[in-house]
């Protein structure tokens, strides 16, 4: 039994606009990564054929991620809309329930698609100057989500902003390292990481929670920065065959 469209919370989901914009983001990741796994088979190093390969895994693992933050959502939201028999705790379980599993499932495929890029990066373009340390913490981090996820949940989103935080850090090192075009492009890469990975950290419960005080629309922002993080990533990358 589904409530009428017109009886929704304005906040919840057919009326919030952050729904249309991640639909797009959605949309622009797989296309992105169809992009990225094109780009991999074209290219003529095999550095920059599997730094591709790596872009579009993360984009793709990202994307199912987002679907299963969104069906965690709206499944919740519908089944506390439906009067179901008797006691409003069973309605309360069955929403959380239902939640805590697509929120699991989500957070599982955004923790191993984070670990995936901080890897490519890693391995690829730094060439394993950094020993691989930061993908050894990701493979623990996807260890912590698959046993402790539910129960250690705000450690979980701690950690996981740190993972995102890597890959943008990652980059900017390698722009140190380097110079001319590569430097320049190195770096608009770290921007536009940082736009994607930060739209990402600010449409987290945990930013909802810290912002909300101050009455700031973090899931429009962030979602409007994964939208821009993406374009610029993308371009850079097609501009130019460095980096």
């Amino acid at each position: 039994m589904a409530i009428p469209l017109g009886e929704l919370n304005p906040n919840y989901f057919i009326q919030d606009m952050r729904v249309g914009l991640w639909l797009v983001a959605i949309s622009f990741l797989l296309l992105f990564a169809k992009d990225f796994f094109y780009r991999s088979r074209k290219a003529e190093l095999e550095n920059q054929k599997k730094l591709f390969s790596g872009f579009a895994i993360f984009f793709t693992l990202y994307a199912i991620a987002r679907v299963c933050f969104m069906i965690a959502d709206y499944g919740f939201i519908h089944i506390n809309g439906i009067p179901l028999p008797e006691f409003q705790f069973g309605r309360d379980w069955a929403g959380g329930f239902y939640f805590n599993i697509f929120w699991q499932i989500g957070t599982l495929f955004g923790v191993i698609g984070f670990t995936t890029l901080v890897f490519y990066i890693e391995n690829y373009l730094l060439e394993k100057k950094t020993k691989l340390i930061f993908s050894i913490i990701g493979l623990g981090l996807i260890g912590l989500v698959s046993a402790l996820g539910l129960i250690v949940r705000n450690l979980v989103y701690i950690a996981i902003a740190f993972m995102a935080a890597v890959p943008v850090i990652l980059y900017f090192y390698y722009a140190n390292l380097s110079e001319g075009d590569i430097k320049k492009k190195a770096t608009i890469c770290g921007i536009a990481l940082s736009f994607l990975l930060g739209g990402i950290g600010l449409d987290s419960k945990l930013m909802q929670n810290v912002l909300f005080p101050l009455n700031i629309p973090t899931k429009i922002i962030g979602t409007l920065l994964v939208i821009l993080g993406l374009f610029l990533f993308n371009h850079e990358y097609g501009a130019s065959s460095g980096a």
